[in-house]
């Protein structure tokens, strides 16, 4: 039912209403039957026109459609090792000096250049100690990169002096051709290239 329809209903209603009241009232006027007919009257005419008031009022609507209400997402904990290592350094500066960290002698010079001034203050130790935290960073890493050098340098060393032992440990012989010092199971001399194979005629002497 339309709007418009609705309220022709209802003014159709009320032009009843008021027909009917008229024609009861008149008829109570010639007939004498008093307040009874009067309060019956007043309730019949009324009560029609709640009624149609009400059986003309514009539906609920039952289709609307259901608006699903997706969940938060849980939003992921945030890490320090999301950061840059520039960003962690400022981190931990700004929690030294929020907290009970603070460096105390920076913190005095920073607030005596910022001459009293505690958020110029806070902003000088924050710069100061951000650097110095990267200052630290490097060295440091610089620190396990010369180590890492060193144990490669000391791993070859080792393997080396490893060889070498297994080599002095092997039987040996002198080559007689140049007198050089050679591996006993040599087929050939790396000084002069004598031969010392099957059918070489040189033999290797032990020593």
């Amino acid at each position: 039912m339309t709007t418009a329809i609705r309220w022709l209903l209802r003014i159709g209603g009320l032009l009843l209403a008021l027909v009917v009241y008229t024609i009861w009232k008149q008829l109570d006027a010639q007939l004498g039957f008093g307040f009874p007919s009067a309060f019956l009257r007043g309730a019949v005419v009324f009560g029609f026109i709640g009624w149609m008031w009400y059986a003309t009022r514009a539906p609920k609507r039952h289709n609307e459609p259901n608006v699903k209400v997706e969940p938060a997402k849980p939003t992921p904990p945030v890490t320090a090792s999301t950061d840059a290592p520039e960003d962690r350094h400022w981190a931990q500066a700004l929690a030294e000096l929020e907290g009970s960290d603070r460096q105390a002698g920076l913190w005095a010079r920073s607030f005596a250049e910022a001459q009293g001034n505690e958020s110029l203050a806070r902003a000088n130790y924050l710069t100061a100690r951000s650097r110095q935290l990267a200052d630290t960073y490097r060295e440091e890493m610089l620190k396990a990169e010369e180590a890492e050098e060193q144990a490669k340098r000391d791993a070859e060393a080792a393997r080396i002096a490893e060889e070498q032992r297994r080599y002095d440990a092997l039987p040996k012989g002198r080559c007689p051709s140049c007198a050089e010092i050679i591996l006993l199971s040599a087929e050939e001399c790396p000084k002069c290239r004598a031969l010392f194979t099957a059918g070489s005629t040189w033999k290797i002497d032990p020593v």
